[in-house]
């Protein structure tokens, strides 16, 4: 690429460890796709074309080999044809590492995401031009920055597969989605949907319907099962649940099973809940608290 100044990503105005948690990600990716940049060659705070250039240039050698390659009178053709294409998935791929920013911590590893990981990542998601669909994957992204190995290409492969309406979906059912801390310091998710609603309850799951649990399931991303599903207290000791931003505790004195209902989440399900944000559900909360009460489970705030 030469000595071209300049930047993949602009970080101008960035917090100095968010920038250096960026620059450690752009660089981790950079040398696992192949894109021809040295940290020595990039100027990090960047001009306003930086992005159009790096488009054009890491599409230079390409077209070169296909204007050897595909005989005349078709070569202009196909070459503009493919500069086209090269330039929506590059500017795909950049707009979802922008996105994927303000989401990691100072605390992240993208340094130590497998190589091939990224290759899986970059080939699927460079793809993806839907906004908020480019929103999912940047999380995922900055998930697995944060936490390597967060994310399976299993997952990456099935999150290729999904459109927004499968992400609407999917979203709106782990707006039932509680996280449990056990006595072993493990976060475990389950979804809480009773088998059956009173009436009064029925307005807190409007959300969901027969037909979307069946196409989530179809997708991979729940199992469903008749006789339902028991959240398993194995040892006695202290545990911990959350709902958004609210969390409490409660002590367990002997092994319990809870029942939750028909539906939870496949080990792929359980990784792509960590990047919905679901609106949380008014009433869900004090609805699920009422039931685990009427179990014998007393929970206590923590503030």
């Amino acid at each position: 690429m030469g000595e071209n100044n300049f930047s993949l990503i602009n970080l101008d105005g960035l917090p100095q460890a968010t920038a250096d948690i960026a620059n450690k990600l752009i660089d981790k990716i950079s040398s696992a796709v192949g894109w021809c940049t040295e940290p020595s060659q990039i100027v990090r705070l960047a001009k306003a074309n930086s992005e159009v250039r790096l488009i054009e240039e890491t599409t230079n050698l390409k077209i070169e080999h296909l204007k050897k390659n595909f005989p005349a009178p078709d070569s202009e053709a196909s070459i503009d044809r493919f500069l086209g294409e090269e330039r929506k998935k590059q500017k795909n791929t950049l707009s979802i590492i922008k996105k994927a920013i303000p989401f990691l911590k100072e605390t992240a590893k993208p340094q130590d995401i497998d190589n091939d990981w990224i290759l899986n990542f970059n080939d699927k998601s460079k793809l993806i031009s839907e906004e908020s669909m480019q929103e999912h994957w940047a999380r995922i992204l900055a998930e697995e920055a944060n936490q390597p190995q967060s994310f399976s290409k299993r997952t990456v492969n099935l999150m290729a597969e999904l459109d927004k309406r499968d992400a609407e979906a999917f979203t709106n059912l782990c707006a039932f989605k509680w996280e449990l801390l056990t006595c072993e310091k493990e976060w475990y998710d389950f979804l809480f949907i009773p088998f059956n609603f009173e009436t009064n309850a029925l307005k807190l799951f409007t959300k969901i319907n027969y037909g979307t649990l069946i196409l989530l399931s179809s997708i991979g991303l729940i199992e469903k099962q008749s006789q339902g599903y028991n959240l398993n207290i194995n040892l006695s000791g202290e545990y911990q649940i959350k709902y958004a931003n609210s969390s409490y505790s409660f002590i367990s004195h002997n092994p319990q099973e809870i029942p939750i209902g028909t539906i939870i989440l496949t080990p792929m399900g359980r990784e792509l809940s960590k990047i919905c944000n679901p609106e949380p559900i008014t009433g869900f909360e004090e609805y699920t608290i009422e039931a685990l009460r009427n179990q014998g489970i007393t929970l206590n705030k923590i503030n």
